[in-house]
């Protein structure tokens, strides 16, 4: 009888011990992964409102052609000063905007061996503009730009030295396509207020002098070189959607 406990006993114990490691060879259930629906990163608009101030160093790249006048080899044009605003909106590192520009008047003193000339130049400028904010270090916002548009050129107070002096009455406003590429950087302020410190190269166009007795005047490519300072106000509670 003990014979028998003890068969019965080996035997239980061995076919557990099969089932256990039958039970090692199947292959685990993994629990199933629970996904969840995430919502679109809300796209946010920011609007802005801006100002500028800034400093105007100006000349004519290709010079001056004249129609009956002798030939000026030197022409320099006066530095001006300006001021402007605009409005606009940012969409991640993308700011565009719409600007307006009233400079002071530029002198312009062209000389050559037989004769010398003078006139000034006062520019209005519209653009439309477009900004990459490349990105933010210390708070400091670095930026590039370009942008397109008009500039309306009146010029005032023409004369040639001859002899006798003669003075031409200034001539109508010119309408003229405008461009301009930039860079600059931005730092706030106040957490809807910056400042924005840039420089703008600034191409208006031709524009053309009254005539008397030598004749007229192209000032070829009137250019500027601008230093400029203003702010940023963005308007606190942005538009935001999601796509």
């Amino acid at each position: 009888m003990a014979r028998l406990g003890t068969f019965v006993t080996a035997t239980v114990g061995a076919l557990a011990s099969m089932a256990s490691a039958r039970a090692a060879d199947l292959p685990r259930q993994v629990a199933p992964v629970e996904t969840r629906w995430v919502a679109p990163v809300p796209q946010v608009f920011t609007w802005y409102l801006r100002a500028d101030l800034g400093f105007r160093a100006n000349s004519v790249s290709d010079g001056v052609t004249s129609a009956g006048f002798p030939a000026l080899t030197d022409n320099p044009v006066g530095n001006s000063a300006f001021g402007g605003a605009g409005a606009g909106f940012k969409l991640r590192q993308i700011r565009t905007d719409l600007t307006i520009d009233y400079s002071s008047e530029a002198t312009y003193t062209g000389s050559g061996p037989a004769a010398a000339a003078s006139v000034k130049v006062q520019a209005i400028t519209g653009l439309a503009n477009i900004y990459y904010d490349i990105g933010t270090w210390w708070r400091v916002t670095p930026y590039i730009g370009a942008g397109a548009g008009v500039a309306r050129l009146t010029v005032s107070d023409y004369r040639s030295v001859t002899n006798p002096p003669l003075t031409a009455v200034e001539n109508n406003p010119v309408n003229n396509f405008a461009w301009a590429l930039m860079a600059g950087a931005n730092y706030p302020l106040l957490p809807n207020l910056c400042v924005d410190v840039g420089y703008r190269f600034l191409d208006q166009g031709d524009v053309r002098t009254a005539a008397d007795a030598f004749g007229h005047l192209t000032l070829k490519h009137l250019r500027s070189h601008e230093a400029r300072i203003g702010v940023r106000w963005t308007y606190a509670a942005p538009y935001a959607f999601t796509w």
